[in-house]
């Protein structure tokens, strides 16, 4: 089925992209004469050969749903929420035909349960939500709607869960067989758990390029001493993590490390932990909703090249380039140096401008040309780290040492003698060449040193 204007200049066209049968979505550019074709694949046509085409104008169309966690089952397609306790999924949101910040409207839930969301910004589809129940909160159960809509009543735009239940599977291919569409989500308030879990909420952010030692704590009931495994299920974009970590039997807290790459989302975004351990059978709890702010980084630093031979020593030289101020001073390591190769931790401050390491090597240092240097920044703020893993990399070129000239008598040592002390010359200011400043002279002194030889 293709879609031409009168000129016969092609528009749309569907070669059965999505089943037995052509469709396609078209915007019509303006008002005037146009033809469809329906054409059969094998060429034929006749007066028995009756198509019928339909045409009707786009709708909005929102639903929501619960992700999978299980591939062969309903695992956690609920809520279950512990009296004085909470629980927390992520809802996803799809849109159709529309666009506009959601909000999360459920209806028909237990008495007692609280839920805690934000709206969903225009052009995110996930959302992070915890329930939290009473303490008091009558034990129950409801099937109920997982309701969204759009944030402007205006729109009157609203949709329901949908969940696609799975009962048969099986060859070729992971075929379904069998499966049934629901529109009502099983949540359930029971009794309560013997452990609750928090995100202590970090007083600085975690930036692109660096990481965060996230503080989870639990809290656990008198008598009860179980392993507690954490999950974080919601990251926000570029944002990475492990795939759980756990609270061992005899401790409350846990670090969760948390690392951003280059293009991380930068905002302050909602997430939460959530926990599982042994009570009985299997427990499920969530901590609260805590704000993870992700930002740029503070400082970059570009390093210069930089060359020596195996046992000397050489600079690793770097522009500081302060994006943010921050306070203090702010140590800067410079990492990933070959084996036998070392230097010092500096110190900066927004005022620095220029960062040298010296760089020492011994004739055990492995030569070639070592591109994995880079810098590490630790800001410190509140006293907590903000960490820049990453700021500014670099390499480092370790040759070996040339072999002596063949019968090369040994240079003579100058003698000494006695001279006046010359006066005292101003102090110089130190110049330091680049790597291609000094390749440039090095190249001009093998020069020198051929053309001396030639006159002999």
């Amino acid at each position: 089925m293709n879609l031409y204007k009168a000129d016969g200049g092609g528009i749309a066209g569907s070669d059965d992209s999505r089943g037995p049968d052509s469709f396609f979505r078209v915007t019509i550019p303006a008002d005037g004469d146009y033809m469809l074709r329906v054409t059969d694949h094998l060429g034929r046509g006749g007066k028995d050969f009756v198509y019928r085409v339909e045409m009707t104008p786009p709708k909005p169309r929102l639903t929501t749903s619960i992700p999978r966690f299980s591939r062969y089952g309903q695992y956690r397609q609920w809520i279950v929420v512990a009296r004085g306790n909470r629980f927390a999924t992520m809802v996803n949101f799809g849109r159709s035909n529309f666009g506009g910040d959601l909000v999360l409207e459920p209806k028909d839930f237990p008495k007692g349960i609280t839920i805690h969301a934000e709206s969903l910004k225009n052009g995110r589809g996930t959302l992070p939500v915890v329930f939290e129940a009473a303490a008091d909160a009558p034990v129950a159960g409801t099937l109920s709607q997982l309701t969204g809509r759009h944030s402007d009543v205006k729109q009157a735009i609203s949709g329901g869960y949908r969940n696609n239940g799975i009962f048969t599977m099986g060859g070729p291919g992971q075929s379904v067989y069998w499966s049934v569409d629901v529109n009502r989500v099983p949540v359930c308030v029971v009794d309560e758990v013997p452990f609750k879990l928090s995100i202590v909420q970090p007083k600085v952010p975690i930036v692109r390029n660096g990481s965060m030692q996230l503080k989870i704590v639990a809290e656990k009931k008198k008598g009860w001493d179980e392993a507690i495994s954490i999950q974080f299920p919601f990251r926000p974009p570029g944002i990475g993590a492990a795939s759980s970590v756990s609270i061992p039997k005899g401790k409350n807290e846990v670090n969760y490390p948390l690392s951003a790459n280059g293009g991380a989302g930068i905002g302050a975004w909602k997430v939460y932990a959530l926990g599982s351990a042994n009570a009985g059978g299997t427990a499920w709890v969530s901590s609260q909703l805590a704000t993870l702010d992700v930002a740029s980084q503070f400082v970059t630093v570009s390093l210069q090249r930089a060359a020596t031979e195996q046992g000397k020593a050489t600079e690793v030289v770097g522009k500081v380039n302060l994006a943010s101020e921050f306070p203090g001073q702010a140590k800067v390591e410079l990492l990933g140096l070959p084996n036998e190769a070392t230097t010092v931790v500096k110190m900066i401050t927004k005022d620095t401008k220029e960062i040298v390491f010296p760089v020492k090597t011994t004739k055990n240092t492995r030569a070639g040309t070592h591109k994995s240097l880079f810098c590490r920044v630790t800001i410190m703020r509140d006293g907590e780290p903000i960490l820049h893993s990453n700021v500014g990399g670099t390499q480092l070129q370790v040759d070996k040492p040339l072999p002596p000239k063949k019968n090369e008598p040994p240079k003579p040592k100058p003698k000494a003698v006695a001279k006046k002390a010359p006066p005292k010359p101003m102090p110089k200011k130190v110049v330091r060449l680049t790597r291609l400043q000094k390749l440039r002279l090095e190249a001009k002194k093998k020069r020198e040193a051929a053309a001396a030889g030639g006159s002999k």
